[in-house]
């Protein structure tokens, strides 16, 4: 069974006000020489870490240094087609593999056109597709631009994302999820860095009848700055988003998100494992050794419970129980997760997270739960009502 660590750090200022303190982000064109990960210091304040390296904060995790990047306009491979007008770079290989490795996807082609994005369209045929070594972005915020990688193809599609940036600072509303697919087959996603995904999806499986995925995310830092990115200050995050369909595996592993709210308006959560349109089965989810690591905002107002300082974010993990139309399957395991949440005491502003789980999602039914322990004080977390 692979272990999961899903490290969600919900970082703000715990000072009143609207004042924050801002991590030391190295990962964007940081000197990786010299620092042992791309925020070395997220855990420092907190004596219940888990043992072991924590990628993105003990060891380094995205795009290699040094990598030599070729611009996504100038791509010329068999089975992909470029469209410098648009941005758009098609995989339509009809089979076999396609690997797209050290490609720019943040730089504006010399017709103008603000940076490129990868899709599998309807009438497509792209078996596997292969991204490694890549950086993905928007050069500004004018013009059109995309963040993406889209699979719309009617035809099964297996999608391995590795080693990769993906930083959406200067991309525009709604182009914003690292991975946006409609098509059955798989997503693998590993070793990746992702700086504000606006919209706050970093995977979004729109699903449907008949469609079905099986998703692997391993081993990445996600950076999210909620209020920070001037043209989309109040993103809604939810960092796994399902809308029908069935998703056969759902593993989430040894990854790092730190997010800094400013401030809470909405109701954003981690990855979630249920289905937004019915009908939708999940099939044996894992979510183990887990680390979710937060801090208030400041602020003395927000959207819900407890009272005083907001969170960051409302929920660390949303599961499948309790939802209209959502099927849980097999054996759900949650285990040897970390959250900056308490479950008892004065909210004092240490917590990142309204519950480290949605309330009823996660509490017997398909799951089985054991490990799970707070960042704060060392005491165990069980999810419940």
């Amino acid at each position: 069974m692979k272990s999961l660590l899903v490290w969600f750090a919900l970082l703000g200022c715990l000072l009143s006000g609207a004042v924050h303190a801002q991590l030391t982000l190295l990962g964007a064109g940081g000197n990786k020489a010299t620092a042992s990960g791309n925020l070395p210091n997220l855990l420092s304040s907190y004596t219940h870490r888990p043992a072991g390296n924590v990628y993105g904060v003990d060891s380094w995790v995205g795009l290699p240094p040094g990598t030599t990047l070729t611009p996504w306009y100038s791509i010329s491979k068999s089975g992909v087609s470029v469209s410098t007008s648009s941005g758009l770079v098609s995989c339509n290989s009809g089979s076999g593999t396609v690997t797209l490795s050290g490609i720019d996807f943040t730089l504006t082609a010399p017709s103008g056109h603000n940076g490129g994005y990868i899709a599998v369209s309807n009438s497509q045929t792209c078996p596997t597709l292969i991204l490694n070594n890549d950086k993905f972005g928007c050069s500004s915020l004018t013009g059109s631009n995309n963040f993406t990688v889209q699979l719309q193809s009617t035809s099964n599609v297996a999608l391995t994302i590795e080693n990769s940036d993906f930083v959406g600072d200067n991309c525009q509303i709604g182009q914003s999820s690292a991975v946006y697919t409609s098509s059955s087959g798989s997503v693998t996603f590993l070793s990746n860095f992702v700086e504000d995904p606006q919209g706050g999806q970093m995977i979004d499986f729109v699903g449907g009848s008949g469609v079905s995925v099986a998703v692997d995310i391993e081993r990445n830092l996600i950076y999210f700055r909620n209020g920070f990115v001037s043209n989309y200050p109040d993103s809604h995050m939810n960092f796994q988003q399902f809308n029908g369909g069935a998703v056969t595996s759902d593993v989430w592993s040894n990854n790092t998100v730190a997010v800094l709210g400013y401030p809470f308006t909405n109701s954003g959560e981690g990855p979630q494992m249920y289905g937004n349109i019915s009908p939708f089965t999940i099939n044996s989810p894992q979510v183990e050794n887990n680390v979710f690591v937060g801090f208030y905002d400041g602020h003395t107002t927000c959207g819900g419970p407890p009272p005083g300082p907001c969170p960051s974010i409302s929920h660390g993990v949303h599961g499948p129980l309790g939802t209209a139309g959502t099927t849980c399957t097999g054996a759900a395991v949650n285990s040897g997760n970390y959250f900056s949440y308490k479950s008892s005491g004065p909210a004092d502003g240490t917590q990142g997270f309204f519950n480290a789980y949605y309330p009823n999602s996660m509490n017997g039914g398909c799951w089985t739960s054991s490990g799970n322990i707070s960042l704060i004080d060392g005491t165990a977390i069980t999810p419940g009502p």
